[in-house]
């Protein structure tokens, strides 16, 4: 077109050489020529909404329907570029802008606050970060930074790790309990776990139940609230919650239902379908955000669902939908008013150093709320297992646990008095119980000079002034929770049991044994050669040296258990495995047997050395093995007494059970049940329960 209105031949379109050229005008009004300025190059950008449609010379139908945009995306650096002429194009042409929704991202920066550079190579190689870390950890850290709310961000490469550790794991744990235990319901029971429908709601009598199902509902209806509105900086803070609820409250509270620990199989199974139900909502509703790990938890979580309805990939699925049926505020109200009572008890142990495997006699919540306390008091045995303690007390009477004073809000009540905060921060500071509490009640106090508070101004303390040495309180500023902290000897012995479970959960962790492996449980106990406590130094740390296997040697020092003065000695320790054997093998699924009982046939899967309670453990976890009555055995030597030349005849016996696959003789005798057999001419009768035993009594 440019050869035919100039008529020269042209074989480059750059500015050097066409700026020469010129154009005679077909009106007659002289020649046409370039010149020199240069148009906004961003005017194009700007037209972008017409010209990628050809607009208004066609598509006219189709313009119409997709303008204006939804959303826009871009960086703040575009809000004197792009947006700017969008907007005014559209302005000058439509009077309305080119877009209903505009999402803004700031700008990353290295973790110096500097702009990213190449020749400064001041920042990590993306694929790097996602090779070693991953890309699901990445977008959930960008997504839920300030650059989703147009401001910098300093990148680093731990705030990464951070998300990994924080909401990766946890999440991935959750599923993986999942997983374990209904391989283990399948593998105990010998059926094959099903689940009709992901989505329908489990009706369940369980509270917590009721409330994850509840809050999962809560979770969608806010996140297609939030997305509708383009408020991505505030979805990712609620998944992120959410997750932590799901796996430090639901998973945590309800280990021993879904592992079927004194409960029928029916509650096993629905603790279990409200846990798969949850997961299979949160993968699809984390599939946009964390596209990778949904996908790899619903290609597995999928097949416990009929063939027909399993899809090829969790993105073929639809967005969750808030489910009415599992809407229930009340319910997400009193587990919120648990979880809070919880929390503050937990930080009277973190204050003194008690931890939360130390038993506790009792506890006082104080509100003054009627509802609130009504809601504990329904949930206190939630409570009583949680904070570890025997007894807990509630009451809406703060007088007798605490006084009231205030603080001022120097934020809000600086900016609303200005040249009389002063005055007012004296006058608040002399405030006294009743003054508070009427300002909390009606929401407004005059405290003279002029000046008013109204709600928000101040800030209410609730002051523990019961006994500090034996008790300790913590405060949130309407709800007190008041933790009695004197430990009896049963709290000992109970914390010394914790103690011993503990590590032999760490060695079935460290054999790398599953939920369904069998064991049984030796140990030893002798004197230890560590220093006296009047001896040791004073801020003595524990040795790592007995964690790692092999005999001890004397001078290691041991770690009591913190907030509590232990007693020491091989005496104490045997009382501990006397008096707490309930509680350690209904725990351990196993007793804790004297290493004495161990048979040649015990074979220890591993063992260590510990030094704890001023002795010495030696553990032995052994694959299980069948165990005789003593006087059976004897018994058995009657029948055909040992010689010289040959061993005694229970001997041969045990060595012949004992030969025999034990998960088979379990699985047809675990009941009871009798066992016949003729050995050297004699006949023998055995009784599963009565003289032979598949674990020590």
């Amino acid at each position: 077109e440019l050869e035919e209105l100039t008529g020269k031949k042209i074989t480059d379109i750059h500015r050097d050489s066409i700026d020469d050229l010129t154009i005679p005008s077909k009106q007659g009004k002289g020649v046409l020529k370039r010149v020199p300025e240069v148009f906004d190059c961003w005017f194009e950008s700007g037209s972008m909404p017409y010209a990628s449609r050809h607009y208004p010379f066609e598509n006219k139908e189709e313009f119409e329907k997709g303008f204006p945009a939804d959303f826009i995306a871009e960086g703040l650096d575009q809000t004197r570029g792009w947006f700017y002429t969008l907007l005014v194009l559209s302005t000058a042409l439509y009077n309305k802008p080119a877009f209903k929704n505009l999402i803004v991202n700031g700008l990353v920066l290295a973790e110096d606050g500097k702009k990213m550079s190449k020749r400064l190579k001041n920042y990590p190689d993306p694929m790097e970060v996602v090779k070693s870390i991953g890309a699901d950890p990445l977008r959930m850290y960008l997504i839920n930074s300030p650059v989703v709310r147009a401001e910098p961000l300093r990148f680093k490469e731990r705030g990464v790790q951070d998300v990994v550790r924080d909401v990766i794991l946890p999440w991935h744990n959750a599923y993986r309990f999942f997983v374990q235990q209904v391989r283990r319901v399948e593998h105990e029971n010998g059926i094959t776990f099903r689940i009709d429908d992901a989505d329908a709601f489990v009706e369940s009598e369980n509270v917590m139940d009721k409330w994850v199902q509840a809050s999962t509902a809560s979770l969608i209806a806010f996140v297609r609230d939030e997305m509708k509105a383009y408020r991505l900086y505030t979805v990712i803070p609620r998944l992120v919650k959410f997750i932590d609820e799901l796996t430090n409250w639901y998973v945590r509270m309800n280990r021993r239902r879904m592992k079927g620990d004194g409960v029928p199989a029916e509650d096993r199974d629905t603790s279990l379908k409200v846990l798969f139900r949850v997961l299979m909502v949160l993968s699809r509703t984390m599939a946009p955000f964390t596209p990778f790990l949904t996908e790899a938890i619903y290609q597995n979580l999928k097949n416990v669902l009929p063939e027909d309805k399993q899809e090829d990939s969790v993105h073929f699925l639809l967005f969750p939908e808030a489910d009415d049926a599992s809407l229930d505020a009340v319910v997400e109200r009193k587990v919120a008013a648990m979880q809070r009572v919880v929390e503050l008890g937990r930080n009277v142990r973190d204050k003194r150093k008690v931890g939360l495997k130390i038993p506790l006699k009792e506890a006082t919540v104080v509100n003054a709320d009627a509802q609130f306390v009504e809601d504990v008091a329904e949930l206190k045995s939630y409570v009583l297992e949680e904070l570890n303690i025997r007894e807990l007390h509630l009451t809406s009477e703060e007088g007798k646990h605490i006084v009231l004073s205030a603080e001022p809000d120097r934020d809000v009540l600086g900016k609303k008095l200005r040249g009389k905060f002063r005055a007012a921060q004296q006058a608040i500071s002399k405030l006294g119980d009743e003054d508070v509490k009427k300002y909390r009640s009606e929401g407004r106090l005059d405290i003279g000079d002029g000046i008013v508070l109204e709600e928000g101004d101040m800030k209410v303390v609730q002051n523990f002034k019961g006994d500090s040495k034996s008790s300790d309180a913590a405060s949130d500023g309407t709800t007190v929770v008041v933790v009695n902290l004197e430990i009896d000897r049963v709290a000992r012995m109970e914390a010394s049991a914790r103690e011993l479970i503990n590590r032999i959960q760490k060695l079935r962790k460290k054999a790398q044994l599953t939920p369904e492996d069998g064991i049984e449980v030796f140990v030893s106990v002798e004197k230890s050669n560590a220093p006296s406590k009047e001896e040791a130094p004073a801020a003595a740390k524990p040795s790592k040296g007995g964690k790692k296997g092999g005999k001890s040697k004397g001078g290691i020092e041991e770690a009591p258990a913190p907030g509590i003065e232990m007693e020491e000695g091989v005496q104490y320790v045997h009382e501990v495995l006397v008096e707490m054997k309930s509680m350690i093998s209904g725990v351990l699924k196993t007793p804790m047997v004297a290493s004495t009982e161990m048979e040649q046939w015990n074979v220890p899967i591993i063992d260590e050395e510990e030094v704890m309670m001023g002795a010495v453990l030696h553990f032995y976890v052994c694959r299980p093995a069948l165990s005789f009555k003593k006087g059976f055995l004897a018994d058995m030597d009657k029948k055909e007494p040992a010689t010289a030349s040959k061993q005694p005849f229970s001997f041969d016996s045990k060595l012949l059970l004992t030969s025999l696959s034990y998960e088979s003789l379990k699985a047809k005798y675990n009941d009871g049940g009798e066992l016949q057999f003729k050995l050297n001419g004699e006949e023998v009768s055995v009784k599963f329960g009565e003289d032979v035993f598949f674990q020590h009594n």
